[in-house]
């Protein structure tokens, strides 16, 4: 059992998954989308060339430091410079650290293929400078306590 920094954008994925739509104010959100986009050739890339790696699906998503953990946040600020991802930061234990990657490759970049030249780094399990670590762990995954609120 591994003990790890959980924080709670893993709940942010599922709005960005299930549309960029906003029905109320009639219009599409170009940041969900481009959300969106990106995990969608993230699944299509490793389901095409990594099929063995455990898919960010079916992934809580964890740091292994709190200091890692407030950088993804000070790091993942939207059009306007709020912070997309809030909440607290927890710590939790986990069996099957299924992935360590790279955030920062997960970026559509200039172009379709700097998207899936990155995207092919992250899967391969390359770290680039600076890099911006997560871990995808493969459940059940065990909240021990909060660590510190957002």
């Amino acid at each position: 059992t591994v003990q790890l920094i959980l924080f709670q954008c893993f709940l942010q994925v599922l709005p960005i998954m299930v549309g960029s739509i906003d029905l109320k104010n009639k219009r599409i959100s170009p940041e969900k989308d481009i959300n969106g986009m990106i995990e969608m050739l993230a699944e299509y890339i490793r389901r095409s060339h990594y099929p063995g790696r455990h898919s960010r699906f079916q992934s809580f998503f964890a740091c292994k430091t709190i200091q890692d953990a407030e950088r993804f946040i000070s790091l993942n600020h939207n059009a306007e410079g709020r912070v997309r991802y809030q909440g607290d930061i927890w710590l939790v234990q986990c069996d099957n650290v299924a992935f360590e990657g790279d955030m920062k490759f997960l970026d559509l970049g200039d172009c379709w293929i700097d998207a899936i030249t990155k995207l092919h780094l992250y899967w391969a399990g390359e770290i680039g400078e600076d890099p911006l670590k997560e871990l995808l762990l493969k459940p059940p995954v065990t909240i021990v306590k909060k660590v510190k609120q957002l």
